[in-house]
This record gives structure tokens, sequence and C-alpha cells, in this order.
């Protein structure tokens, strides 16, 4: 059994950090491009890339899963939603490596997609309908449907929890 407070909370709208690397800038300048041509500018803070987790999982997801070997970062800072609700102190930072598991609750939609691309294995039950996947495997298998205007949720709540 999971205990109660065990955990940091991950909202996928919040922020995250990646470092900076010419395959990273790559990748997202490439994304972009399709939308909006000419893009030059990379959204930085702190001399890492920042952006939005759905985004990050939308863009690179497809590098974390299958058959992919390209693995273009290796961990991700991200900003905890007691980040978000501190007033007057700074954000609350959480680094993980997108091999850790996170956990979360699927939709129907969810669940579906799981059995879709892993039609031999699900998703490994936790507690109750709380699931635990590589932060990896939740880019790969979620973040092709993970932008603005999307219908489809996948989430509940598009909260992750992450080990404290």
């Amino acid at each position: 059994m999971i205990e109660q407070g065990t955990f940091d909370s991950v909202n996928i709208n919040n922020y995250c950090l990646v470092n900076s690397s010419n395959e990273v800038s790559g990748i997202y300048l490439d994304h972009y491009s399709k939308f909006i041509p000419n893009m030059g500018r990379l959204p930085m803070a702190e001399g890492r890339m920042k952006l939005q987790i759905h985004e990050l999982m939308n863009i690179y997801g497809i590098f974390f899963g299958g058959e992919s070997i390209r693995h273009p970062f290796k961990t991700v800072t991200l900003f905890t939603d007691s980040a978000v609700k501190v007033n007057g102190g700074g954000p609350t930072l959480k680094t993980i490596e997108v091999t850790d598991f996170v956990y979360l609750r699927l939709t129907n939609d969810g669940v579906n997609t799981v059995r879709e691309r892993f039609p031999e294995r699900a998703a490994s039950r936790v507690s109750g309908d709380l699931t635990s996947m590589q932060f990896g495997t939740v880019a790969y298998l979620f973040g092709p449907r993970l932008y603005n205007g999307s219908m489809v949720q996948e989430i509940v709540d598009n909260q992750l929890l992450i080990s404290r």
C-alpha cells in the first residue's frame, strides 16, 4: 500500500527544465519549424531549456519508447505543484531521470492507449487505480496527444506523482 504524503504532485501543465544540447535544441526547433517558420530562439532559464511538461512529452516522447535508442537527455527537472502554490519562496524543483518511475491515474482513453501500444503487457498496477510507469514511457505513450487543443485526456487531472 502506498502511504499518503510520500509523493510530490506534478501537473503536466507545469514547467520543466532540460539540459540543452545541440540535439535537444535541434529537435525542438525542427518540431516548431512546421508551425513557426524561422523560429530561432529557444525558451531558456538558468542555462537550460524551459518548457511545459506536456510540451516536452509531445516533442521528445517518441525518443523514449518503442525501438528508439536515441535519448536526447537523461534527466528532467520538474516544477512540482507545491512550487506553484508557495508564496514568496522560490519554486520547488525535483530532478528525475527519464527511467525513474512516476505514478498516475489513467482515464479509459489512457488505458486503451497502453493496450494498443503494448498489447503484450499492461501498466503495472500499484494501488487501486494508481499506475506506475517510467517517465520516458509516459512521454512515449501519451506525448503524441499532449498538445494545446487536444480533445483526448488520458491522464486523470493531468497529474503525475513523483516519489519524494
